[in-house]
């Protein structure tokens, strides 16, 4: 009896202290992988094909690493920018841009 009491009273605290923080969690996740596709966009010129793979949090706060591909590119490009994402504003920090060449046999 007494914990379904306890229950009942910690639940709705529990919610309202974790939900706004996962929300803006998404948010900025959201942020980081925009800001990387439109920085990658520009740099390759185009937007098409490009994929996305990861975009993660970094343990230093309100930074993001956001990994993918540009597919058109014969090899593809491979691509990561270190977003941070402040006060609802996302800026790009660095963008690396890879293409291994494939070896002559």
């Amino acid at each position: 009896m007494l914990f379904s009491r306890m229950f009942r009273l910690i639940l709705p605290v529990m919610l309202f202290c974790t939900g706004p923080s996962h929300a803006s969690t998404d948010n900025a996740a959201q942020q980081a992988r925009q800001t990387c596709q439109t920085m990658v966009a520009y740099r390759m010129g185009s937007l098409l094909d490009i994929q996305v793979t990861e975009v993660k949090p970094l343990t230093v706060a309100h930074k993001w690493l956001v990994t993918g591909e540009v597919k058109k590119q014969k090899p593809a490009v491979t691509f990561a920018c270190l977003i941070s994402v402040n006060n609802s504003k996302a800026e790009l920090e660095k963008l690396e841009l890879f293409q291994v060449q494939e070896q002559q046999k």
